[in-house]
Formats: C-alpha cells, structure tokens, sequence
C-alpha cells in the first residue's frame, strides 16, 4: 500500500520545507527480534527500523516481497542510496529524506532493509 500527498513548494524565511510525503506499508506479524536472528547482518550494518535518527545511511540490502522492492526502486530507494533518517517510532516505523521526498515506511518494511552509516 502506497499513499502519496503532493504539498505545494514553498520557501519561507530560509526553512525549505518538502514538497512531497510518500507513505509505504504492509502487514505483518514477524518481529524485528525474530528477523535479526535469522540474519547474520555483516560488521556495521543494522536494520533500517533500530537505527537512532538524524544519521545519514547507505542502503546495502532490501529484503523485502519484490512488490514492495519495486515500489521502493520506483522512489529511487535502492542498494546504494544514501538517505537520511529523520523519524523513528518505538515500534519501527520510520521517515527518511532522500532529495526533496519525506518517504515514510511501516515497521515491517523497514525492519527489512539493511543499512550502514554513510561516510
């Protein structure tokens, strides 16, 4: 399920505001715990959902239903991409930036991709 809310351009005083949110999202009932011990994730990388915000990271892996890859590379998100984590709920959920797009994800898509800080 993808939502996407177009919000007009506007500049004021200096604060550059987003011009577009895009919200991702499914079901599921599998936990971050359950998933973390059936990955062996390499040195310095972590899930997308357990990274402290602010931080910018690179995307090295996308582990999710090829649906839902695909309308993640459809927004340019793909192994390789540096973003940036701007929210983080307790329950995973999470908002990164990537260009002028605020690109939100449930917990169960984001406890999917595989990051690394960016240099």
């Amino acid at each position: 399920m993808t939502h996407a809310i177009d919000l007009k351009h506007k500049q004021s005083k200096g604060i550059k505001q987003f011009q577009e949110f895009i919200f991702i999202g499914t079901s599921s009932t599998k936990s971050s715990a359950d998933l973390v011990e059936q990955l062996h994730l390499p040195p310095n990388s972590k899930l997308l959902s357990q990274t402290p915000t602010g931080n910018f990271l690179m995307i090295t892996q996308i582990l999710t239903a090829k649906s839902i890859t695909r309308q993640l590379q459809n927004l340019h998100l793909k192994p390789g991409r540096k973003v940036q984590l701007v929210s983080r709920t307790s329950n995973g959920s999470v908002v990164v930036r990537w260009e002028e797009k605020l690109i939100g994800m449930g917990a169960e898509i984001a406890q999917k991709i595989i990051v690394t800080l960016a240099s």
